[in-house]
């Protein structure tokens, strides 16, 4: 998979890609063959684009369409011409995670992407700044993530994958047990230490590879 230049950008109000967003890349790589032959994803949707380096990269990679979604329109305008560099077809939307688009896209998502604010803060940094949108968790790192949980049996297909980058406060197991719960096939792909972050990518799917 091809990581694109980011060299366009300033990431003074948006994410800068970083050992998480190359581990979810790196996760989505190794599942590159299974993801093209079983999966054939039409729509990819990536919620918080950010730079749009991962979508951007994936949507290239597969030979697909990604919608990308963002909170912060500076993040939008950078998915959208990291996206036209990089010659991927990527649209995106700017929204708090995926609701205002549910009607369209339910049960049509192929390939759900998420690198969530993971870190966990108080809830006050949240909403903070710009900037505290792509980090910011709040209780458990857990704020944000847990709100989209409950949409991704509405938002995935027949066939649909969902990729989410964790780290070990967020008790992966525990969400892990969520989407057990609903019925979905679940296993952590990709493990790796990041300086003080242990990170991990745990793939949500409706088939067993």
């Amino acid at each position: 998979m091809e990581t694109p230049f980011t060299s366009h950008l300033s990431f003074n109000h948006i994410y800068e890609p970083a050992e998480d967003s190359f581990i979810l890349m790196d996760a989505i790589e190794e599942d590159g063959p299974w993801l093209r032959d079983e999966i054939r994803p039409a729509l990819c949707v990536e919620i918080g684009s950010g730079s749009g380096v991962v979508c951007s990269a994936v949507a290239k990679f597969l030979k697909t369409f990604c919608l990308a979604i963002d909170i912060n329109p500076l993040a939008c305008r950078a998915t959208k011409e990291t996206a036209r560099r990089h010659g991927a077809s990527v649209e995106c939307v700017n929204a708090d995670l995926v609701t205002p688009l549910l009607p369209a896209i339910r049960n049509k998502v192929d390939l759900l992407i998420f690198n969530p604010p993971y870190v966990p803060t108080e809830t006050v940094e949240i909403a903070s700044s710009k900037i505290a949108h792509t980090w910011a968790g709040g209780l458990r790192g857990r704020q944000v993530m847990d709100r989209l949980f409950p949409l991704v049996p509405d938002l995935l297909s027949s066939k649909g994958v969902f990729y989410l980058v964790l780290v070990e406060e967020n008790k992966p197991l525990e969400v892990e047990e969520i989407f057990l719960r609903q019925g979905f096939k679940c296993k952590f792909v990709k493990r790796r230490a990041a300086g003080r972050e242990r990170l991990c990518v745990l793939r949500v799917s409706k088939i067993i590879m």
